[in-house]
């Protein structure tokens, strides 16, 4: 029997907006039901999301977060997301996280609160307008 998930299905139309029409339609939501908000606006952001981001936006997220914390955020992603995370990073930079990747091993509750530290972050820095994990259209 096919089931649909409606708070993934939720959060990925909601991430196909720009910013302003997520946050009109949050909003909204708040008024009737602020706890499934809280939980969508928590799901909003995922590491996998850094994928996405221009070279430009990977430079400026570095300012803010360690590559350090983002290599150990990779830890649990795939080898794709992986790759492009660190895909038009300088080579030593580059050579810098899959050394953490590759060869730091650290307990799973560890890799498991950087990774909400980084997102903390990530969600902190978008409300900033810092970092565009949106479908922002720029014309």
């Amino acid at each position: 029997m096919f089931r649909i998930n409606g708070l993934q299905e939720a959060i990925l139309l909601l991430k196909g907006l720009n910013s302003s029409e997520r946050k009109r339609i949050l909003e909204q939501m708040a008024k009737r039901d602020p706890e499934l908000v809280a939980k969508i606006e928590k799901s909003l952001i995922s590491v996998s999301d850094l994928a996405g981001l221009t070279i430009k936006m990977k430079v400026d997220l570095l300012k803010n977060i360690s590559l350090e914390k983002i290599a150990i955020c990779l830890k649990l992603q795939s080898i794709e997301t992986r790759e492009a995370v660190l895909e038009g990073l300088p080579t030593g930079l580059r050579a810098e996280a899959m050394d953490i990747l590759d060869h730091r091993k650290m307990p799973l509750n560890e890799v498991y609160q950087v990774e909400q530290e980084v997102l903390e972050l990530l969600v902190a820095l978008q409300e900033k307008g810092l970092i565009n994990f949106g479908s922002d259209e720029f014309v």
